[in-house]
């Protein structure tokens, strides 16, 4: 299966998205658990499931819902004794006034939730939002990074049944400044129409 290659890739952490009943049949296997026993899920009928799945020890897990009802995840993951601070979003597409403004605000809140942490910080997801949006700017003013810089023209991860040149950087990894990018890859295409995107990070101590 797709999804169970993807998910299969060696991480440490997991941020997923769009995770339906389906999805979590998938997650539910034997393979998956054993690799991932520490998680926090949020299953959903509609599009806006999220999940965090790690190898270690996940604590103070909290849900921030919006006014319109869509939910991000926070969690803290242990590593080695070192608490690492994961957000897992999939914010509303700007297709409606009030879902502009709920993903403008969405966003705005995760950025202050991160400038308010004392730990390393990783901010992952769909954020239905290109990083050179002036929306994105409480992200960067919280002093995040994003992992790739790739070019605007670039390939980029939605939709992957369009041309190279149509697709929009929609989904991120934003991290903090305890945290050099060895890597970044797009993963392999898991039936989604989002590519993956995979990290290789180090934790400065």
């Amino acid at each position: 299966d797709k999804i169970i290659s993807t998910l299969n890739c060696g991480a440490d952490i997991l941020c997923l998205q769009e995770i339906a009943p389906f999805t979590n049949d998938l997650l539910s296997q034997k393979e998956l658990k054993e690799a991932y026993p520490y998680r926090l899920l949020l299953i959903r009928s509609d599009s806006f499931g999220v999940g965090i799945l790690s190898r270690y020890p996940l604590k103070d897990c909290q849900m921030h819902k919006t006014e319109q009802e869509t939910v991000s995840i926070e969690g803290t993951v242990v590593k080695d004794g070192q608490p690492i601070k994961v957000f897992s979003v999939h914010t509303l597409p700007p297709v409606l006034d009030d879902y502009f403004r709920c993903r403008n605000n969405e966003i705005a809140q995760l950025a202050a939730g991160a400038a308010n942490s004392k730990d390393p910080v990783l901010v992952l997801g769909d954020f239905n939002c290109a990083s050179w949006s002036p929306h994105m700017k409480p992200i960067f003013a919280a002093q995040l990074k994003e992992v790739t810089s790739l070019p605007k023209y670039a390939p980029q991860s939605w939709h992957v049944k369009l041309p190279p040149p149509f697709r929009l950087p929609l989904d991120h990894i934003f991290v903090s400044k305890h945290f050099t990018v060895e890597n970044f890859a797009f993963g392999s295409e898991s039936g989604s129409d989002h590519r993956p995107l995979v990290a290789t990070l180090k934790l400065s101590r």
